[in-house]
């Protein structure tokens, strides 16, 4: 119960800065790379950090519901 309480609560933090990005840049994080954002904004520092934070969100909420239902499976 309280593994699931903790993946629900990272799901939750990385759910919320992939939704204040997508707010920031009006597109999804696919969308971003597709029109290389960063390229075109001079690769500033801002931009590919805002990337790297964002691409580890989107990774953190795959992996975490992955481990949601994994536990879940286990129960």
């Amino acid at each position: 119960r309280l593994a699931e309480h903790e993946l629900r609560r990272r799901l939750a933090r990385y759910q919320l800065s992939d939704r204040l990005f997508q707010e920031k840049y009006a597109m999804t994080l696919e969308e971003f790379e597709a029109s290389k954002m960063i390229q075109s904004r001079g690769y500033s520092f801002e931009v590919e950090s805002d990337y790297q934070d964002w691409d580890l969100a989107v990774d953190g909420i795959r992996t975490v519901e992955r481990q949601l239902t994994d536990l879940r499976g286990a129960m």
